[in-house]
């Protein structure tokens, strides 16, 4: 079982990642994770997982010793070591299952603005992982995008770049207008700079993506 240093696990954790390994075809279990705080600052960094998303963080994840035995982590999965193991797991045919009840907590990491901005380029690595194990391509939206928050923006960076040719071309930029109003806070101070910022933010995402795809040779978007 696998926790981080700057992680809290719940008193209970433990016990209720156990109890899943009572399915014999069970081979890797992943936990809650959230963070530490209700209140989450705008430029921060902390794991979360709310649901079962193939990535298996050794924040708080746990394998079944036999479906593990004579397996390392590989240290050339730069930033993906955990979740290349479990995929290697998985590729042997043992099942994996997410227990809502194992929590851990992440501490909030504050972060300066630009290292915020730039922390997408840690995305980069999602090509590399559905080379390596095309099955992690089922928790991708539309087996292609990391979330339809990435299709939404670059379906609106298409409408900009058409815009001097066709002005309405504009309204393609509407969904992540729309999807970003719902989902992302900008009240307080300063709301067009944070805008600016997250806008940043997805074009430094998409411009790693897309590097990473073609050295790859595998679209993530």
């Amino acid at each position: 079982a696998f926790t981080d240093s700057d992680c809290i696990p719940d008193p209970q954790w433990l016990v209720s990642l156990l109890a899943a390994f009572e399915d014999p075809k069970v081979g890797v279990v992943q936990g809650r994770t959230i963070g530490t705080e209700t209140r989450i600052p705008l430029f921060e960094h902390h794991v979360e997982s709310l649901a079962l998303d193939g990535r298996y963080a050794t924040a708080n994840a746990a394998f079944r010793r036999s479906a593990v035995a004579g397996m390392k982590f590989n240290p050339a999965c730069w930033y993906w070591e955990d979740i290349d193991l479990a995929w290697r797991v998985l590729d042997q045919g043992w099942q994996p299952a997410y227990v809502q009840e194992a929590v851990v907590r992440h501490r909030i990491i504050p972060l300066p603005a630009l290292a915020w901005i730039l922390w997408p380029r840690h995305s980069a690595v999602l090509p590399a992982i559905c080379r390596a194990h095309p099955g992690f391509r089922r928790h991708l939206f539309a087996r292609v995008w990391v979330s339809p928050m990435n299709l939404w923006f670059e379906v609106g960076v298409i409408g900009v770049l058409l815009a001097p040719w066709r002005w309405v071309s504009l309204v393609l930029t509407l969904p992540y207008a729309f999807s970003f109003a719902r989902h992302r806070g900008v009240a307080g101070r300063f709301p067009p700079a944070k805008i600016a910022a997250y806008v940043a933010r997805d074009l430094v995402g998409l411009i790693s993506l897309l590097g990473a795809s073609l050295r790859r040779r595998a679209l993530v978007l």
